[in-house]
């Protein structure tokens, strides 16, 4: 009985440690804030690909344009809204060029940073 018993738990934590590797993704996000530029690149779980383009789409209010899983392209939103922007199933890395924008979107995109980092680390939606 108690080596049945003993069968059981030892199978129990197998399947826990299963299920944390094939859980365990790499994060990586990187951030470059220097006089001329604000970049950020950020490498995770390829699943993660599309919640976190739509993240980026959303608080953008660029309507679904980041949607692609594979761009490599400069965006101009608006008059004040410049920035290139390169995308891999896995990673993304947004550049701006801080004399082609005014300080509001720098800060726009230093608080999508930060949305990215909790989305990653959480999982978190919203």
């Amino acid at each position: 009985m108690v080596m049945v018993l003993g069968i059981f738990i030892m199978a129990g934590f197998f399947c826990f440690a299963l299920y944390h590797l094939a859980n365990n993704t790499d994060i990586n996000i990187t951030v470059n804030d220097s006089d001329d530029i604000y970049r950020v690149e950020a490498s995770y779980g390829k699943e993660q690909s599309k919640r976190i383009l739509s993240y980026v789409d959303a608080e953008l209010n660029n309507t679904k344009r980041f949607r692609n899983t594979h761009l490599d392209e400069d965006v101009d939103l608006d008059l004040n809204t410049h920035f290139h922007i390169n995308t891999e199933p896995g990673h993304l890395e947004i550049t701006v060029d801080k004399d082609e924008n005014d300080p509001e979107t720098i800060e726009k995109f230093k608080r999508i940073t930060e949305g990215i980092k909790v989305r990653l680390s959480t999982g978190e939606n919203e």
